[in-house]
């Protein structure tokens, strides 16, 4: 990889050079050529916060090591990182504050992620079964957590309400954690899907239990452009312009979980208004097509800023 950075700057005189992730950010280090592009940074998550909060979650096993020594070592390393950038961008307010104060100097911009509401949008002829949905990459470690945690704490006493529903987890490279739920015969697991949207589309709700993470969730947005019910915990919305009871139910805990599912399943009534508003915020405020002119504004400010 450092090789073919210095092999493409060497060749071409880019304005820009953008950087996914803190943690490929000694990439930098590898640019040529005859003058400096300006630099940005988008940070998806703020790493050294996403590792401070799935530690309190983690059990004692090699992860965890892993994640102490990140925990103390890498946030010094990341906000050195994101000194070196000219301008940033964060997916939340939260994270904006962060980045503001370990680098004041940059050029800041808050780019929440966004949705493609062509291609997520509401499917007819589908209507909520009694299964409940959780998606994402099923090797993270957050969305590892979500998923036994529902499965453990959640599913037995979503059965003491309804012998009916059935817990599906979708996602690339499930965990052997992940795998091994799919031995209880309320779960199933998919693993790499070609398509997220039919699941999403027959389920009656998605669930968010996420406990740690950091940056805002697509699944969120995905959901609500199709015009699905969305259950998740605080942390799960982070970021996300969303109000409890209005745009998603919010449950932090499992009991909360059950009766909001419960709620969802029991009246179609809070399930449609859910769905309608859920599609109109993905409307007015996630569509790709007006975000990423948030990213444009951003290339604009750090190109007209001082030569380096």
């Amino acid at each position: 990889m450092t090789e073919r950075v210095r092999q493409l700057s060497a060749e071409i005189d880019f304005d820009i050079v953008q950087v996914e992730f803190s943690f490929l950010a000694h990439y930098l280090g590898a640019l040529r050529g005859k003058r400096r592009p300006k630099t940005i940074l988008s940070m998806h998550n703020v790493e050294s916060m996403r590792f401070e909060r799935e530690l309190k979650f983690s059990a004692w096993n090699p992860r965890r090591l892993v994640l102490l020594t990140d925990r103390y070592l890498f946030p010094r390393w990341e906000q050195r990182a994101v000194r070196s950038f000219d301008g940033v961008v964060a997916v939340s307010a939260a994270e904006a504050a962060w980045i503001s104060r370990h680098a004041p100097h940059a050029a800041l911009k808050v780019v929440p992620n966004g949705v493609d509401v062509e291609f997520f949008r509401p499917q007819s002829g589908t209507s909520g079964t009694q299964t409940v949905v959780f998606t994402g990459a099923m090797d993270y470690p957050p969305n590892i957590d979500a998923a036994l945690w529902f499965a453990d704490a959640m599913l037995p006493l979503l059965r003491k309400q309804s012998r009916q529903l059935r817990f599906v987890v979708v996602g690339r490279r499930p965990s052997p954690e992940v795998q091994a739920l799919a031995r209880h015969p309320d779960i199933q697991i998919t693993g790499e899907v070609e398509d997220i949207r039919p699941y999403l589309a027959e389920a009656l709700a998605l669930v968010v239990p996420l406990r740690s993470g950091g940056g805002t969730r697509l699944k969120i947005l995905q959901a609500m452009a199709m015009a699905r019910p969305v259950i998740s915990t605080t942390l799960g919305a982070e970021g996300l312009t969303v109000t409890d009871n209005e745009h998603i139910l919010i449950a932090d805990s499992p009991q909360q979980f059950v009766d909001a599912i419960v709620a969802v399943a029991n009246s179609p009534l809070v399930a449609r208004r859910l769905a309608e508003t859920g599609r109109q915020l993905a409307l007015a405020e996630y569509d790709w097509r007006q975000i990423l002119r948030g990213l444009e504004d951003l290339y604009q400010t750090v190109l007209a800023g001082d030569p380096p």
